[in-house]
């Protein structure tokens, strides 16, 4: 007899996904909003990710500083610095208005749009964050940061044909982006789309294995009818990380239907 999806597991996967953010890589999000579901790709609670957290006065950018006067350059790097100690204390509308601050002052600096694009959404002000990441990508079209970026926000706000658009992109631009490829995972899964989804959970568990990749994957299995690698995985993903209540409650829901 055909098994029904576990509605435990769903629960589960409902929180887990995001946006996202990953979240957060920034984390779909699919990686969500700060604490618990911060965008795949950017660090825990509130923490500014890698790449997008490169201000004018401490980003390695060479267009940081260009054409700006000595005073103006030290603005943007005190605005960006508090941008990014205020995503630590958990306060994104404090960071949008610090990182709006800095982008404003020095629109060439790329990372600074993405900086703001990133904040504005763990702040929930989605039609900002695509503003600020388009912004920063006409600066520099096709920068992953931005690409990645966009499309968390993308799927936040429920443009998944958008952005599962522009993660295929990232994808096939380097297939080794795992968070990406988890991320259009998850937006195939949630499209009804399972076996599209199970092949990038796949590949992206092949490049890193995580117990969220295998809790989705338990997922599309279940909607493939094939309850046997669904244990397995759920299996895998609560001996993985034993101590996420998602996953054990996403096993035990499966026993109980089976």
């Amino acid at each position: 007899m055909p098994l029904k999806p576990s509605i435990f597991l769903l629960k589960s996967l409902s929180a887990l996904a995001l946006s996202c953010v990953l979240a957060s890589a920034q984390t779909f999000e699919i990686n969500g909003q700060p604490a618990s579901t911060t965008p795949q790709n950017a660090p825990q609670k509130g923490e500014p990710k890698k790449g997008e957290q490169k201000a004018a006065g401490g980003g390695s950018s060479s267009s940081s500083s260009s054409g700006l006067g000595w005073g103006t350059s030290i603005d943007v790097a005190r605005q960006s610095r508090a941008a990014e100690d205020a995503l630590k204390r958990g306060d994104a509308s404090a960071a949008v208005t610090y990182a709006q601050h800095a982008a404003n002052a020095a629109p060439q600096n790329t990372r600074l749009w993405f900086l703001l694009g990133y904040t504005s959404r763990l702040a929930g002000r989605y039609s900002q964050s695509v503003e600020a990441y388009q912004r920063g990508l006409k600066n520099e079209p096709g920068a992953f940061e931005g690409l990645s970026g966009l499309a968390q926000t993308y799927a936040r706000m429920g443009r998944f044909d958008e952005a599962k658009k522009l993660l295929l992109q990232l994808v096939a631009a380097d297939p080794k982006r795992s968070n990406e490829l988890q991320m259009a995972g998850e937006l195939f899964l949630q499209s009804g789309e399972y076996q599209q989804a199970l092949d990038m959970l796949q590949r992206a568990e092949s490049i890193k294995p995580s117990a969220r990749a295998e809790l989705l994957m338990a997922s599309a299995y279940v909607r493939l009818k094939h309850p046997e690698k669904a244990k397995q995985l759920l299996q895998m993903a609560v001996r993985r990380d034993p101590n996420n209540k998602e996953t054990q409650r996403a096993l035990a829901g499966f026993y109980r239907e089976t």
